[in-house]
């Protein structure tokens, strides 16, 4: 449980920067390190699970940070673990502004 929340946490700041970029610039950061460094972070937060940075990916125009989860695999942010329930990553979609 300490694990998932630390990766609750560290995903959720990286998630609130690439939002802020977004807000900013008016697109996506090229990166997650574009988005982390504007956001005043030395470097994109890790992945408890594997020590390593947290990943981002856009899939079908949705933006997500992501963990590779408890089986530590990447499967590309296409696999929810479903809180651990599934093999996966454990993803956290970066939410975007309703269009009218």
């Amino acid at each position: 449980a300490i694990i998932r929340n630390q990766t609750r946490l560290n995903a959720l700041q990286m998630v609130i920067a690439v939002r802020r970029y977004q807000l900013a610039h008016g697109k996506l950061p090229d990166s997650l390190d574009v988005a982390a460094k504007e956001a005043g972070y030395e470097e994109v937060l890790t992945d408890p699970y594997d020590g390593q940075k947290l990943r981002f990916v856009v899939l079908d125009g949705q933006p997500i940070v992501y963990s590779i989860g408890k089986d530590r695999i990447d499967q590309g942010g296409k696999a929810n673990w479903k809180d651990g329930e599934e093999p996966g990553d454990f993803l956290f979609p970066v939410p975007q502004p309703k269009t009218p």
